[in-house]
C-alpha cells in the first residue's frame, strides 16, 4: 500500500486546506443552521433517513479558488441533503459561484439593516458587497 507523499493523491499543502477548512466552518457556525429545511433529521452517516450539512460550492473548491470563507460558509451556500447524497458528491459543487454571488447579494438586500432571518449575525451589505467584489 502507497503512504505518505508516494501516493498518487498527496498534497503538500494539506495543512493550508485543513485551516481554511476551519475558517469556512467557523463561518458556517455563525448562522442558524437550524432554519433550514432538513435540519432537524441531522445524523450520522448509514443512519437511516439522516442528513447532513452540504455546503453547495464545496470547500474544496473554495479553497483551490482561494474564495474568501466568509462565501463558502454563508447561509446562502448551506443546505442539508441525504447522507448518500452527501457522500457521493464529495468535493463537487452544486451551484456556481456567480450564482451564489447573486444568491448572497439578495440576500443581503433583503434584510439590509436587520438581523437575517434564521441568522445569529447581522447582515452588512456594504461589507459583504466589497468582499464578494474582490473575488
Amino acid at each position: 500500500m502507497t503512504r505518505g507523499s508516494a501516493h498518487p493523491n498527496w498534497r503538500d499543502d494539506k495543512e493550508g486546506y485543513e485551516e481554511y477548512k476551519s475558517k469556512v466552518y467557523s463561518e458556517t457556525q455563525k448562522w442558524d443552521l437550524h432554519s433550514l429545511e432538513g435540519a432537524d433529521m441531522h445524523g450520522l452517516c448509514g443512519t437511516p433517513a439522516a442528513t447532513q450539512l452540504d455546503h453547495k460550492l464545496s470547500i474544496y473548491y473554495g479553497y483551490f479558488h482561494n474564495i474568501e470563507p466568509k462565501i463558502v460558509g454563508h447561509i446562502c451556500n448551506l443546505q442539508f441533503v441525504s447522507w448518500k447524497e452527501n457522500r457521493a458528491k464529495g468535493t463537487k459543487c452544486s451551484i456556481s459561484l456567480s450564482q451564489l454571488v447573486a444568491k448572497i447579494e439578495k440576500y443581503n438586500e433583503a434584510s439590509p439593516t436587520t438581523i437575517p432571518k434564521g441568522s445569529r449575525i447581522q447582515a452588512n451589505p456594504k461589507r459583504a458587497a466589497s468582499f464578494i467584489s474582490d473575488n
